[in-house]
């Protein structure tokens, strides 16, 4: 199967590790345009760099914990200033 996510907004959670890391990986491959969702910051760095290097389109690293309502309007907030949408 071929998907082509070019010109899609994918938020990935928990994309600093784990399941979270894999998917991100994987949409990056598919060229969407990612914004990543994590609490560590180093890890999250580093899987937005590995993601950008599969197609070469740079995600927005956001550092949030989504078990706080602050973490959720930062994280919507954070994407839609970024990506418009």
């Amino acid at each position: 199967m071929d998907y082509d996510f070019s010109n899609k907004v994918v938020l990935v959670t928990g994309a600093s590790a784990g399941i979270g890391e894999a998917i991100a990986l994987l949409f990056a491959k598919l060229g969407a345009k990612l914004s990543l969702v994590g609490r560590n910051e180093a890890n999250l760095r580093a899987v937005a760099a590995e993601c950008e290097k599969q197609k070469g389109v740079k995600p927005l690293a956001i550092v949030a914990d989504l078990g706080t309502d602050e973490g959720v309007q930062k994280t919507a907030k954070d994407t839609l200033d970024h990506f418009g949408r």
